[in-house]
């Protein structure tokens, strides 16, 4: 049994002998990789015939009239899928035809050699941290910053809530004409979403949650933006969520005996 995924990462994703090729040996990089692609296991559609699992896109439920004063943040964000899963189909050329079939680490491996475009660190903690920090924000949450008080940085605070992300499903169908760009394409992600609270020093909230993302040729972009985009339509599924919504919402304190 292959072991599952759990991201992290790397400080080069390309081997060294790779690291310093010129640029136009990229394309031949490319086809090899996208051709070995073409054998990965567990991939039964063809690509061709494959489209990604649409959902119902929701907004968030405004709290802001719930005054809620405590803070939350992303603690954990991984992926755990198997690395030889099949993930998705691309391609390279303008057209869209003839896509392949793509594993999870033959995705993460069509990055370049500076891995600022690498398409999985969209799903990296900072990257999810910031996504899910910005939509809370929009949605009536209170932010999370402990800059912002000397008390708070010098007693190491932490923030009230803590989330932890598991990505465990992840499809897309994507072309571009150009290295690592999406001139249209889907893609759909599933998560499993915990919330622990300090203060009850439990998991309040647990769920899998999903969401998708589709765009056409008119607004081109970068795949690692195409994927933060996507985390974001997942965010905001979440914070749509009534039972998210509940575990925030002030406890009434029951009545205690009456004094005499």
């Amino acid at each position: 049994m292959t072991r599952p995924r759990k991201f992290a990462a790397r400080a080069a994703l390309l081997p060294a002998s790779r690291a310093n090729l010129p640029s136009t040996l990229l394309p031949a990089l490319l086809s090899i990789l996208l051709a070995a692609a073409c054998a990965v296991s567990g991939a039964a559609q063809a690509a061709d015939d494959f489209v990604p699992k649409v959902v119902e896109s929701r907004q968030p439920i405004d709290v802001r009239n719930l005054h809620i004063a405590d803070t939350t943040q992303v603690g954990v964000a991984r992926i755990d899928i198997d690395a030889h899963a099949f993930v998705g189909a691309t391609t390279l050329n303008a057209t869209c035809s003839s896509p392949v079939n793509l594993s999870l680490d033959a995705y993460e491996s069509l990055s370049n050699k500076d891995n600022k475009d690498n398409p999985l660190w969209s799903f990296d903690l900072p990257t999810v941290r910031k996504i899910f920090a910005t939509e809370m924000e929009k949605a009536g949450y209170p932010r999370y910053d402990p800059d912002l008080s000397l008390f708070e940085s010098r007693l190491g605070s932490d923030a009230d809530y803590r989330i932890a992300v598991t990505f465990t499903k992840l499809e897309f169908k994507k072309c571009g004409n150009r290295f690592m760009r999406v001139d249209k394409g889907s893609a759909y992600v599933a998560a499993r979403i915990e919330l622990y609270s300090q203060r009850k020093q439990k998991t309040v909230f647990d769920k899998v949650l999903d969401s998708s993302y589709k765009m056409d040729d008119s607004h081109p972009m970068q795949d690692r933006d195409f994927n933060r985009s996507l985390i974001g339509q997942l965010a905001d599924n979440l914070l749509s969520d009534p039972d998210w919504v509940a575990a925030f919402r002030p406890v009434a304190v029951e009545a205690g005996p009456a004094k005499q």
